[in-house]
């Protein structure tokens, strides 16, 4: 069994991450000895500390460093470090530097109330979905289609002091 630790500021952009290894814990994979939710630090980052192997989380929505977008502490405090708004730029410069992969808020059921009230409020439309629901088995068709949705912006089209970013010229 691996033993880990973990420390973060709790935020919802890493609520997947502590999902993960709670989940990891329950199914007696790991042995989770401590959790530090009060740190002070960088907002989004999930340090875990897997035997002995350092291990970053950064669910920070950019890759600017100058912008605090990208944790040097944490980074040099790390063996491996997962960014959410990984770029080729960043990995360039900073070598531990990984992909973390698709982003997107969970919220773990506590029990029979929580379960009722959840599905009350998914109804409605006020709850957001569980992970089982993001994930399934998908459905052949004769007639594929994807939708794609996202915000972009043009990551070369920064002020100077990248205080803002530009609009770009329409064409």
């Amino acid at each position: 069994m691996h033993n880990v630790t973990l420390s973060f500021k709790y935020s919802h952009h890493i609520s997947q991450y502590i999902y993960g290894f709670l989940l990891l814990k329950k199914y007696n994979i790991i042995k989770i000895s401590n959790i530090n939710n009060n740190i002070t630090g960088a907002q989004h980052i999930l340090r875990a500390n897997v035997d002995g192997k350092k291990i970053v989380y950064d669910a920070n929505d950019g890759d600017h460093i100058e912008r605090n977008f990208f944790s040097i502490p944490d980074y040099d405090w790390c063996d491996l470090y997962f960014k959410r708004s990984y770029s080729e730029k960043l990995a360039n410069k900073f070598p531990k530097c990984r992909p973390l992969g698709f982003n997107y808020e969970i919220k773990p059921v506590y029990g029979v109330v929580d379960n009722l009230l959840g599905n009350i409020r998914r109804i409605l439309g006020k709850e957001i979905v569980r992970h089982y629901d993001l994930e399934t088995i998908p459905k052949v068709s004769n007639n594929p289609r994807v939708l794609f949705l996202t915000r972009l912006w043009e990551p070369e089209v920064i002020s100077e002091d990248s205080s803002c970013i530009c609009p770009l010229p329409l064409k």
